[in-house]
């Protein structure tokens, strides 16, 4: 508060002065001093109340002390030159020291100022720095220092203020959209909502915005005047100029370059907040409503595309749409200003205008809804990409990764060509945008020359002044054709966002049971009655289902009561849970519970790729006494001290680096953890073992089970027949659906019904040996494809980037492709400047002869024509090429990718390369390339121009391009780590969505909601922060060019008004006016580059992921082995020895095994755990490296292909690969790329009775009914509502299927009837037996009764080959002792 005291005692000394000073002041002056003094103290209170209360420095006051500032600089030199006013002076020297000294004060972080820590904490850089700190993005420096020096990391990075906080924009959104009310149907709603939620960012804008236009509008004036000068020295007519308006003309120079970089940075600053508070509201917003949807139509929704294409889409076409309205306005002044100059022509330049605004909005019309095709096409190839990635191992497996390759890559080429109409439109737009450009110019000469303005003369302080202001009509003209398309892509875009956020929320179908309820409906309530479900006279049916699957519920279940649900495969198990959590639809009667949380735990396992612990705690805090119990209840003390880094090892995507048996158990401790009121476990101990499982379920539901002790409600369903000894209440479900409640101490039917039906017919668990076999396996993973860490040449090629990057995509393209779009920019850049420069040539040569405008016509004609070619070969065949091109290596890689790298690599990393460097692939790397070469040759033409008028320029050539090489290095190694960080916080955002989708019933049945929310807005805000960042030192780099620019202008201009006779007048005008294009083409030239050098880092990392990817070896088909190959089924294994990874240090899987099959034989592979049997199915299949030789009727694997192998093996596996596709084509999977459109009679034929064949498949294994009502084998796979049992039968039906279809003799079964009761499971075998009868058929036995339809069966041990004994001898002797041990 000194300087401001200060201040004051001066300007307060000063009014003293004014009162006692002579006659020889103004009149005005007392009232100025006191006008003055009165400041004074407002800037006093300003800085305190400042000081105080805010925690950013105010702009305004700041921008009132430099002004008053260089006010009283001024008043002290004129003051001190005049006598007897020394003492002003001195006052006036001393009232700007004190301003200069609140400046620099102003300037200083308040960080450490701030007393309330949270605030501390949330606030950034920008918010605590002064205004002329963050006017010139001086807060950047430092960050951009270290990602020079160093890694940049997230720590490093600046942090965002909290304005930026995902919960503070997602609730500023929402009281928006929610004042549209439930009725408010309007397209515009969504947009509306965001212009309203951040009005007061939208309202900022139009600050610098309006100080650059009327900077921008002195130009012309400023070039007139140049020009003149420039004149007049070239005639030897110097001297009317005088010194002091030569000096004035640098001066303005300087002040209208400076005024015009900082006006422009900060509206593109403040544009970019806007809309990166907009993308955070938004994808907020998309978040909230994910997790209200039922998970009927959250499988339906691609959410993750609107998240990423249509939120980007609608971000980039935000700043061009805010900037329409002052559009408008600078045209109209435009016009104004060029009537000074041309008089009633200036009405002329209105025409190509208008034409150009018309043409653009008629094909706005189209741009829109053809974009919105291709986003339709992007959003069903990710959705495709993420059902595949998702189900990779098991595709694989199946033979299926050519067809779904080859699905993926058809979608991309269909994605590209659903793309060519919204480039063809936006070819004509950037043809019309030419137009307006070169067009434009060539009109207005036309209507001033041979009409009124010129006086049929081209004068160069006439022509080049109206051309600038020309110019200046020309940028905002141009940027409203380029905000058309982006605006009506935006609208469509928001469009598809609104409609999704006006998705029916899940409809819970329980009704809350409390004091509200119905009592003569509902009975008792459950205060009085200790009950907590109720169910009055109940129909049930799955969500999407016509007809009544359970009927006649009738019964209530009570608080911390325990019962077992049981019922065939099929009978409704899963349906009568989903009732209890509200995911069912009641067709009649009433489901009534109380509101309470719900731990449950499907047949569905649902895991995050995150640690143990974060899935057991899941989204609670942690607890070591629960946790603990949960740990131990759940039996994984074990396997914790077995898995690398204990509970902080990584389960994967939805638990794959598990075993089956670890995820149900992870998923059960989360249940135990969550201590909620009811707990349901529907079929959640189908992959342990009976010992295991049976101790699990006494730990939990015992006399002293924790479920029990806790008092929760547990319902479960297990094929465990020790759950009668622990349940207090049957609840049986029969084949009709009717559902009874009864006691387990009442001997009742249902009782009866468990003891002879459910004991005997239940399917057993696997067993034990499994769980330990599949940790083996694991463990023999960790090692197979150990993942590349970062080391420091990944750091280096990060900050430094590549160029061979470019060499890459110039192959991928062609080089001839290539080589002609480089051609085609040099054309176009050429054809560009070629108008001006006939302007200058016309204006000296022949300035009365109107023959020249024949030449710049045609020249306009040429750059037109030039623009649509470019545009053309740019996006129809350059970028069209590298989408397709680049986007199939990728595939490639994937779809070739051993086994050990798919199931350990994390879906959403993958997921992240086929959505944003896909899309990079396709739109931003191509077109940015493209504009690094044009502009490159612009900024040459435009340095040439200017050193035509002032040859003495030529000596700061070497400095210039040092500063911009310098610059650009310097700036390159952050931004490029950037675009990498910007990308690698975008994917687990992604994951998360995913994650999300995938466990909604959970994260609902949990309660969850709130607190999975606030991780997600986490995520969000880590996303948002290298996004802002990122568009931050985009306008620093602007604005240090832009400075840089300013300077050239300076030397230029300096170059001109002093050094006389050095250029004509024409020649000067043409390279002010070059100048003026050249701040604008050098950003152009800087952001190309420098968006160029990011986006090409996608190929950097295609390249990486080819490296880092270990591949399956591709081998050519012997000529041997015919196309469609048939194995007979003859396998024999000579000194086979197989490893997971090919070293020497490897342990082996299999030890110099020697085994003959002959065609047809049942044969059983056992052993105990880490033997070797899912070595020896996957050394068939070719998934291990092997010595020795594997041969299938006597053709060694090692010469044939894998996944041509693979498809001509029949393989069921454990896990069922379910395709978004028909039912027809889930049969028939290798089919899913035929085209089923114009097919003939004989094919129609041949179609209808090859479905017959389908269907009798589907009716032996009791598949067929569920298709009636469903639209047959046209209905969607994933309508249908098949239980996970039937899923499975609906495997075996497609490997029957597939046995049919290419006459193979080779079947390999790994656990194929797991999920089905025993009655149903040996009627499946039975089938089974009957289709595979000529085949021969190798079953991995898990369990005894898998080995009973084998003719014999081979133990293993250690990889070794034991014995070879008849199937129930060696079963009889491996499985007891498996049951003593």
């Amino acid at each position: 508060m000194i300087p401001c005291v200060a201040l004051v005692g001066y300007e307060a000394a000063s009014v003293g002065l004014r009162k006692t000073a002579g006659a020889d002041q103004t009149k005005t002056a007392m009232a100025a001093a006191s006008l003055e003094l009165l400041a004074a103290i407002n800037v006093g209170v300003m800085v305190y109340v400042g000081h105080k209360h805010a925690v950013r420095s105010s702009g305004s006051l700041a921008l009132f002390l430099l002004c008053t500032l260089l006010f009283d600089v001024a008043k002290s030199r004129a003051f001190f030159l005049r006598s007897g006013m020394d003492p002003v002076a001195a006052l006036a020297a001393a009232s700007a020291a004190m301003r200069f000294c609140l400046l620099i004060l102003e300037e200083l972080s308040k960080k450490n100022l701030l007393l309330d820590d949270k605030v501390r904490e949330e606030s950034g850089p920008e918010a605590t720095s002064g205004f002329f700190t963050r006017l010139f993005f001086v807060y950047l420096n430092r960050m951009f220092i270290t990602g020079f020096a160093k890694e940049l990391r997230i720590p490093n990075m600046v942090k965002l203020d909290a304005e930026f906080s995902s919960e503070r924009l997602y609730a500023q959104l929402k009281k928006e959209w929610d004042r549209g009310g439930e009725e408010d149907f309007s397209r515009y709603r969504l947009i509306l909502a965001c212009f309203r939620a951040f009005k007061w960012d939208l309202l900022v804008i139009f600050i610098p915005r309006l100080i650059n236009i009327g900077v921008s509008f002195a130009q012309p004036f400023l070039v007139q005047v140049i020009t003149r000068t420039a004149e007049l020295d070239h005639d030897g007519r110097g001297d009317e100029v005088s010194s002091g308006k030569r000096g004035g003309m640098q001066g303005a120079t300087l002040g209208v370059f400076v005024c015009l970089a900082v006006s422009k940075a900060a509206t593109a600053h403040y544009s970019n907040k806007l809309a990166t508070k907009v993308r955070g509201g938004l994808v907020a917003q998309l978040m909230d409503k994910a997790h209200g949807m039922s998970e009927q139509e959250a499988r339906k929704a691609s959410v993750l595309t609107l998240m990423s294409s249509d939120v980007e889409s609608i971000v980039k076409g935000l700043t061009n749409f805010i900037d329409i309205p002052f559009t408008i306005l600078e045209v109209g002044i435009g016009v104004f200003f060029l009537s000074r100059f041309i008089g009633v022509s200036c009405f002329s330049v209105l025409l190509p205008v208008l034409g150009t605004n018309i043409g653009s909005w008629l094909l706005s019309q189209k741009t829109g809804s053809s974009l919105a095709v291709w986003n339709k096409a992007i959003e069903v190839r990710i959705a495709k990409t993420t059902e595949v990635l998702h189900q990779l191992p098991s595709i694989k497996m199946l033979g299926l990764g050519p067809v779904m390759r080859d699905q993926i890559h058809r979608l991309r080429v269909n994605e590209m060509d659903l793309s060519k109409p919204f480039r063809f439109y936006m070819m004509l737009l950037n043809m019309t945008q030419q137009f307006a450009d070169v067009g434009t110019p060539v009109v207005v000469v036309a209507f001033a020359f041979f009409w009124r303005g010129f006086g049929r003369r081209m004068t160069s302080t006439i022509v080049f002044p109206t051309l600038t202001v020309v110019n200046l009509i020309q940028a905002p003209t141009g940027r409203v054709l380029l905000a058309y398309p982006a605006f009506t892509a935006m609208l469509a875009c928001f469009d598809r966002i609104q409609k999704f956020l006006l998705l029916p929320d899940r409809q819970d179908s329980r009704l809350p049971w409390g004091p509200s309820s119905h009592s003569s409906t509902l009975g008792q309530s459950p205060q009085s009655s200790g009950e907590i479900i109720q169910f009055s006279d109940a129909s049930i049916s799955p969500l999407g289902m016509d007809e009544s699957l359970l009927t006649g519920v009738n019964f209530a279940l009570t608080r911390g009561s325990i019962s077992g649900v049981i019922g065939k495969t099929g009978s409704g198990k899963s349906t009568f849970f989903n009732s209890i959590l509200g995911e069912a639809k009641i067709d009649s009667g009433y489901v009534c519970t109380e509101r309470v949380n719900i731990a449950y735990c499907g047949p569905k396992i649902w895991l995050r790729d995150a640690s143990v612990r974060q899935n057991v705690i899941g989204c609670l805090e942690f607890d070591a006494v629960r946790y603990e119990v949960a740990i131990r209840v759940c039996h994984l003390e074990q396997d914790l001290a077995r898995l690398p880094g204990g509970d902080k090892y990584v389960v994967g995507p939805n638990g794959s680096n598990l075993s089956g048996g670890q995820r149900q158990r992870v998923s059960i401790a989360r249940a135990v953890f969550a201590h909620c009121d009811v707990t349901i476990l529907d079929d959640s101990f189908s992959s342990l073992d009976k010992r295991t499982a049976t101790s699990i379920l006494f730990g939990l539901c015992g006399p002293n089970g924790v479920l029990r002790a806790s008092g929760s409600t547990v319902l479960l369903s297990t094929y465990i027949p020790e759950f009668l000894d622990v349940v207090d209440n049957l609840i049986n479900i029969d084949e009709k659906g009717h559902v009874t409640l009864e006691d387990t101490q009442s001997g009742g039917p249902a009782q009866s019904q468990v003891i002879t039906d459910y004991l005997n017919a239940e399917r057993r668990g696997a067993n034990e040996e499994v769980e330990e076999r599949e940790q083996l396996s694991l463990q023999q993973r960790w090692n197979a494809d150990p993942k590349p860490s970062v080391d420091s040449s990944e750091t280096y090629r990060r900050q430094r980037g590549n160029w061979r990057l470019y060499i890459v995509l110039i192959n991928a393209v062609g080089k001839l492709n290539s080589l002609a779009l480089g051609g085609i920019a040099l054309l176009l850049a050429v054809s560009e400047f070629l108008p001006p420069v006939l302007t200058r040539v016309w204006s000296e040569d022949g300035p009365e002869d109107g023959r020249y405008f024949i030449g710049y016509a045609l020249a306009a004609v040429l750059a037109c024509a030039s623009a649509a070619l470019a545009y053309w070969f740019l996006t129809g065949v350059f970028a069209v090429k590298s989408a397709v091109v680049l986007h199939e290596q990728m595939l490639d890689v994937t779809m070739r990718a051993t086994l050990g790298f798919v199931t350990t690599t994390k879906t959403g990393n993958l997921l992240n390369r086929y959505s944003q460097d896909a899309g990079l692939f396709a739109q931003s790397l191509p077109g940015y390339f493209f504009r690094t070469i044009y502009t490159s040759i612009m900024t040459v033409i435009i340095i040439g121009i200017v050193l035509s008028s002032t040859s003495y320029m030529s000596a700061t050539i070497p400095f210039l391009l040092a500063a911009i090489g310098l610059l650009q290095a310097f700036y390159l190694r952050t931004s490029r780590q950037m675009r990498h960080l910007d990308l690698e916080e975008k994917a687990p955002l992604y994951t998360f969505f995913c994650e999300t989708m995938d466990g909604l019933a959970h994260l609902q049945a949990f309660g969850w909601r709130l607190e999975n929310l606030a991780a997600g807005y986490r995520l969000l805000d880590r996303s948002q922060q290298p996004y802002y960042l990122m568009l931050a030192i985009q306008q620093w780099l602007g604005l240090v060019l832009s400075l840089l620019t300013s300077a050239i202008a300076f030397i230029t201009v300096s170059v001109s008004v002093w050094q006389k006779n050095n250029a004509s007048g024409s020649a000067v005008g043409l390279s002010l006016l070059a100048l003026l294009n050249f701040q604008r083409t050098l950003i152009m030239f800087m952001d190309a580059w420098t968006i160029s050098e990011t986006s090409v880092a996608a190929i950097s990392r295609l390249e990486q992921f080819k490296k880092d990817t270990p591949q399956e070896p591709r081998l050519p088909l012997p000529e041997s082995v015919p196309v469609n190959w048939a194995p007979k089924g003859g396998v024999n294994f000579t000194a086979t020895s197989s490893r997971y990874r090919a070293a020497n240090d490897a342990p082996p899987a299999l030890r110099n095994l020697s085994l003959s099959i002959i065609p047809g034989k049942k044969v059983g592979i056992i052993g105990r755990t880490g033997s070797g049997k899912s070595s020896l199915l996957l050394t068939i299949l070719g998934f291990l490296h092997h010595e020795g030789k594997v041969e299938i009727d006597g053709i060694n694997v090692k010469t044939l292909d894998a996944d041509f192998l693979r498809s001509r093996v029949v393989t069921i596996t454990q896990d069922a690969v379910l395709l978004n596709e028909t039912v027809r084509k889930n049969l028939l999977p290798f089919t899913v790329n035929d085209v089923e459109e114009g097919l003939t009679d004989e094919q129609r034929a041949a179609r209808a009775s090859r479905d017959a064949e389908l269907a009798l498949v589907l009716g032996r294994l009791n598949l067929r009914e569920q298709l009636g009502s469903r639209g047959g084998l046209d209905a969607m796979l994933l309508d249908v509502g098949y239980s996970k049992g039937e899923l499975q039968l609906f495997s075996i039906a497609r490997a029957i299927v597939r046995r049919q279809e290419i006459a193979s003799n080779l079947v390999l079964i790994d656990e194929a009837t797991s999920n089905l009761d025993l009655v149903r499971a040996d009627a499946t075998q039975q089938v089974m037996r009957e289709a595979f009868a000529d085949c021969t058929v190798i079953t991995v036995a898990h369990r005894e009764e898998g080995l009973e339809a084998v003719d014999f069966s081979i133990v293993l041990d250690g990889g070794a080959m034991l014995t070879m004994a008849e199937a129930e001898a060696a079963a009889a002797r491996l499985f007891s002792s498996a049951a003593q041990d």
